[in-house]
């Protein structure tokens, strides 16, 4: 090896590492942003949150155009890259919704961005925002909201808008400490559960948390293909069609099981058929924003509020259009059957956020779903990534 050929590996290390941490900042910062969304206050000690989010947000951007222009992209991913912007502007043109963009981006800038990368960055952002809005609240700083459940139980959102964000906060939390802990993740996974259950009695993050505690305990003991994983491949297609079949018997008329099923389900059928019937299917989907009111699901009476639409499926097809929802759909059918390969606790949370999509639309967002970026490797060639260090002979003529 020549000093050429060196110093040309000593640069490409060097741009690897650098494009990698400039990705994590991004990250983090535009999770945070994200989560400052469900924090139960417009402003804290004079500081507008909308304002704080928007600077965050900016500046992550900013850190993902420096990344872009690090990466070495092949002309096959830059077609593609130039595809995923032509679709997200059509939908942001129609529908005014940007999140399908960033993940978008996100997604062009993953390329030699280790799975460890990942997961500390929402791991340090999720715990940076519990720690903060917990407490805040404690404090008074930021009030909760207290919803009751039942005669005797009371839910407390410990500073976020709804306990269910308080939960899924949780779930995220724990979902990425996974990655440090590995096999010791146990402990950490029954506090979690304890808080998600007792405190903001979210059953979703709560049942979440519990299958991730279990699956990445035995994975990380018996790391070993698992054979079965192949059934789940088409997991996220099966509840997308589901997910539209039942509004749609429901606008032509709901029987005795399906209303059963609506009440079980906290009226998400019935929202979901409010939106299939009030706004048709597009190409780019409709917009959701001048929304302030609903009626409620018996009739009688008006909800002021924003959109109510909880099946990530139903919003993907609805808001995004039928372009960015047969993508999405294609992509995580892809990203599960590559995951349960080689990254078990990866494909665990893939399955589990394609299940969760079915009552919630955490899924669809990275700040969320983290591991459909950590799942992004698995397309190339190169598997997963991992951290890039020089190998000895370029050490060697380095010297």
């Amino acid at each position: 090896m020549n000093l050429t050929n060196v110093e040309r590996s000593w640069t490409e290390i060097i741009r690897a590492n650098a494009g990698a941490v400039l990705f994590s900042f991004a990250l983090a910062l535009f999770s945070v942003s994200y989560y400052i969304g469900s924090v139960n206050a417009t402003n804290v000690f004079g500081i507008s949150l909308a304002v704080l989010s928007l600077v965050f947000e900016l500046f992550a951007l900013a850190f993902l155009l420096l990344k872009l222009l690090l990466q070495k992209t092949s002309h096959v991913k830059v077609l593609v890259g130039l595809l995923l912007i032509l679709i997200c502007v059509g939908s942001l043109k129609s529908n005014k919704a940007p999140q399908i963009i960033w993940l978008a981006l996100f997604c062009l800038c993953a390329e030699d961005v280790p799975e460890y990368y990942i997961s500390r960055s929402i791991l340090v952002s999720s715990v940076f925002m519990l720690l903060m809005v917990v407490g805040l609240n404690s404090v008074g700083a930021i009030p909760s909201v207290l919803m009751s459940r039942g005669s005797n139980f009371v839910r407390n959102s410990m500073g976020f808008a709804h306990p269910n964000n308080f939960g899924q906060l949780l779930f995220i939390a724990y979902s990425a400490s996974i990655f440090e802990l590995k096999g010791r993740s146990g402990l950490a996974g029954i506090f979690c559960f304890a808080i998600a259950f007792f405190v903001a009695d979210s059953k979703t993050s709560a049942a979440g948390i519990f299958v991730m505690a279990l699956y990445s305990v035995i994975s990380f003991r018996s790391p070993r293909s698992k054979p079965y994983g192949s059934l789940f491949t088409f997991l996220p297609l099966f509840l997308a069609i589901v997910s539209i079949a039942l509004p749609f018997m429901w606008s032509h008329g709901a029987n005795k099981c399906l209303v059963q099923l609506d009440n079980l389900m906290t009226n998400r059928i019935f929202y979901s058929a409010y939106y299939f019937e009030n706004y048709p299917l597009t190409v780019f989907g409709n917009d959701l924003t001048a929304i302030v009111s609903l009626p409620s699901a018996t009739g009688g009476y008006l909800i002021q509020t924003r959109v109510m639409l909880d099946n990530a499926y139903c919003r993907l097809l609805i808001q995004y259009g039928l372009i960015p929802f047969t993508a999405f759909v294609a992509f995580y059918c892809v990203a599960i059957n590559k995951a349960r390969i080689s990254a078990h606790v990866t494909f665990m949370g893939l399955v589990l956020y394609s299940l969760m999509g079915f009552v919630e639309c955490g899924m669809l967002y990275p700040a969320c779903n983290f591991f459909m970026l950590m799942a992004l490797p698995a397309f190339s060639d190169k598997g997963p990534c991992q951290s890039r260090v020089p190998s000895k002979d370029v050490v060697e003529m380095a010297k």
